[in-house]
């Protein structure tokens, strides 16, 4: 059997099939791929979140939180989005980019690159489609900001109610706000509850 060597631009492996679970960043091709990889040079996270809940009889506040954050300097320094591009040779693992915010609450991951397929091992790097995988939940309340996007009602589910857009590389994601349905039905609860939120993703590249 011939054995087959191909250069990578990526310092580790690059064959891993892309996990189920999060959001999928891609296809990229193999430039796209490289780029996000050395020239993202930041990711800024901008959100805001505000629930109340109160029970309707007797008056008693349950939930009461306002949350607001600004993260893009919560990025582990070991992280490779956190290295200047030629310092990312020495990059282990595939995560690239974990923003946390100092009280907790986030769970926000970046990860990659993985491949959509098991390719056979003459396969080069440039002949193959890309993916990286984003983690995102954060909770207050009852209420999550997360990947999952749900158009299911009633008391079993969590129900998207509003969506919010950002773009790498010209193609359009979403992260979502899920609500659980005594949000969306809160007298059948006894409750009164209000809530707001708005988050803003963006990255930054130094190319």
């Amino acid at each position: 059997m011939q054995a087959f060597t191909h250069l990578s631009p990526i310092p580790y492996p690059t064959t891993e099939v892309l996990p189920g679970g999060g959001l999928a960043i891609g296809p990229m091709t193999p430039q796209e791929c490289v780029e996000f990889f050395w020239l993202t040079s930041e990711v800024s996270l901008d959100f805001s979140v505000r629930v109340f809940e109160q029970h309707a009889k007797s008056g008693d506040v349950l939930v009461d939180i306002t949350k607001a954050a600004h993260a893009d300097n919560f990025c582990s320094a070991t992280m490779p989005f956190s290295l200047e591009p030629r310092a990312r040779c020495t990059a282990s693992g595939k995560t690239l980019c974990d923003i946390f915010l100092p009280d907790g609450g986030l769970d926000f991951q970046i990860s990659g690159p993985y491949v959509d397929a098991h390719y056979p091992q003459e396969i080069s790097f440039a002949s193959k489609s890309y993916y990286y995988k984003l983690a995102f939940h954060f909770g207050a309340g009852s209420l999550e900001i997360d990947t999952n996007y749900s158009t299911n009602t009633g008391p079993a589910y969590m129900t998207t109610v509003k969506r919010f857009p950002f773009t790498i590389f010209d193609k359009t994601y979403y992260l979502n706000l899920n609500v659980p349905d005594m949000y969306l039905n809160p007298a059948q609860y006894e409750l009164n509850v209000s809530y707001s939120a708005d988050l803003s993703l963006s990255r930054q590249s130094a190319g």
